[in-house]
Formats: structure tokens, C-alpha cells, sequence
């Protein structure tokens, strides 16, 4: 209702995802369809984003966001 915008991220092997999914249906869907909510993915992370790449690669991820420069989902 206040027009808040979430973006979340996960590693792609996280279960995070899945955990979102079962709790907020199709409220993805909507929110997705309303431009308030976005999902990325990172490849070769682990939950904590330990491997350098990643970590890189979250960085650059959340920096596109803040900046309000697209993200490259995937």
C-alpha cells in the first residue's frame, strides 16, 4: 500500500525460494505483475554467499539495485 519494492535475492541451490514460494503463493505472481517485487538469483552461491564470485557478484546485484540501474536477473 505504500508502494514499497522488494527485491530478493537468492543462491540458486538456497532453499530460500521455496520457502517463499510455499508461503506467499500467488502473491509472487502479483506482486511481480505490479512491478513491487523482483527476484534474482545467483549462480554457484551458497547460502551465505561464501564463494568470492558470488560475493562479486552479489555486490554488483545490490549496487544496480540501490543505484536504480536494471539488475540482469536470472
Amino acid at each position: 500500500r505504500r508502494g514499497t519494492r522488494m527485491h530478493f535475492v537468492f543462491a540458486r541451490s538456497d532453499p530460500g525460494y521455496s520457502l517463499l514460494r510455499d508461503d506467499a503463493g500467488s502473491e509472487i505472481g502479483r506482486l511481480t505483475a505490479l512491478g513491487a517485487l523482483t527476484i534474482s538469483f545467483i549462480e554457484d552461491a551458497d547460502h551465505t554467499f561464501t564463494p568470492f564470485p558470488s560475493q562479486v557478484r552479489l555486490i554488483e546485484l545490490v549496487t544496480a539495485i540501490l543505484t536504480g540501474q536494471p539488475p540482469l536477473l536470472s
